[in-house]
């Protein structure tokens, strides 16, 4: 049996995979200038910022609730109870919800959910879209490079720079692997074309 701080994994509920059915994705009712104006994403995402009113969601696209609801943005995420049960439950830190409300296709509120908001100091350096360890070496020395422009997009929701620094890295990735392709193909007398 395994276990780490009275966690035994057997016992844990079944939280369904946001990625295995077709979840809602949701959108926020905020008219676009609002946002700016009203609630600061990053900052509430982040637990840095909280709410009374909640934020209210429609369903984009999907065609089934589950335990884990994303947005159109990179923040904000709505949880279930039981997401929040389970967190609770087992004294995993570094966590605070918000109010939300989400509406379904058909405009009926989906009961227990929140705004999920991951708080502590690895949230501001470390996401998802970190490649090799860049965008830690850049903060951390101060250097102006992809990594910081894809983070500082990532945060301002600007979706066209955040997808350009992506492109850039996917054709640097190719072509680092062109070179190193041609040059073992060059320097190794094993390895010839066929």
């Amino acid at each position: 049996m395994t276990s780490a701080r009275n966690l035994t994994y057997e016992s844990l509920l079944m939280v369904s995979d946001p990625m295995a059915v077709e979840p809602y994705r949701l959108r926020s009712r905020l008219p676009g200038d609002a946002r700016v104006n009203v609630v600061d994403m990053s900052a509430l995402s982040r637990g840095k910022s909280q709410l009374e009113d909640p934020i209210q969601f429609d369903v984009a696209q999907g065609s089934k609730a589950t335990d884990v609801l994303w947005t159109q943005l990179v923040t904000p995420v709505c949880v279930s109870e039981l997401v929040i049960r389970l967190l609770s439950e087992y004294e995993i830190s570094g966590w605070s919800t918000y109010p939300v409300e989400v509406f379904d296709p058909a405009g009926n509120l989906l009961l227990n959910y929140r705004g999920l908001a991951v708080t502590g100091a690895v949230c501001d350096t470390v996401l998802p879209y970190m490649l090799q360890g860049e965008l830690q070496a850049s903060i951390v020395m101060g250097l102006p490079t992809i990594g910081t422009l894809l983070l500082t997009s990532l945060r301002n929701e600007d979706i066209y720079i955040a997808a350009s620094c992506l492109l850039i890295y996917g054709v640097l990735l190719v072509a680092g692997n062109l070179i190193a392709d041609i040059s073992l193909a060059i320097l190794d007398p094993r390895v010839r074309f066929s």
